[in-house]
């Protein structure tokens, strides 16, 4: 894919160097198996067009989706729960880590479980 953000999604782009990042908080009951989760999220990247994506800006500043070669897999980094506050801690790194490493797409779970 090589396609021009639109509009609305070129607002959300502040740039390479601006952090805009959603963080949706999910909390499950039960064991999960990571290696379960992590084929999860690679049926859902094989699904979803935009989860095998970059951003790129051109000369002119403006945005870019890009299909790397080789896209990697959706980062998991997986936690162990410390406290009630531990999801906002995590919640809180997330919000202020950019997504500037080449070829990984623009998601990534981190799970913290207790």
């Amino acid at each position: 894919m090589k396609r021009r953000a639109g509009f609305l999604e070129a607002s959300m782009y502040a740039g390479a160097d601006t952090h805009v990042n959603v963080v949706f908080p999910v909390k499950t009951e039960g064991h999960i198996e990571e290696s379960a989760l992590v084929n999860a999220l690679q049926k859902i990247q094989r699904k979803h067009p935009f989860l095998n994506v970059i951003m790129e800006t051109d000369a002119d500043g403006i945005p870019w989706y890009i299909t790397p070669s080789p896209i990697l897999p959706i980062p998991l980094r997986i936690i162990d729960r410390l406290s009630d506050e531990t999801w906002i801690t995590e919640a809180e790194t997330e919000w202020g880590t950019p997504f500037n490493q080449p070829n990984l797409p623009l998601a990534r779970v981190t799970c913290v479980r207790s």
